[in-house]
């Protein structure tokens, strides 16, 4: 993602919903750091384009604050 640094640990993410389709195509996959992985899968961020060309999109609601679930991803990055 867009000025994300992380580059180990990262998780392979179903860019579709994999629920719905119930099938795993390597064109449908990308990897992602935990948090980023966690923001989309619970918080209803999502992206789009390619490597290199990643668009990170928020939610419409941006009320939440993210500030102890970011302390708990840091400290876990640490370990």
């Amino acid at each position: 993602m867009p000025r994300c640094d992380v580059r180990r640990n990262l998780q392979i993410d179903h860019r579709s919903s994999y629920g719905r389709t119930q099938e795993t195509r390597l064109d449908e996959l990308a990897r992602l750091c935990p948090w980023h992985h966690y923001l989309k899968s619970h918080l209803g961020y999502t992206y789009r384009g390619g490597p290199g060309h990643w668009e990170w999109i928020p939610p419409d609601d941006l009320d939440q604050d993210l500030t102890p679930l970011r302390r708990i991803i840091s400290y876990a990055r640490r370990c």
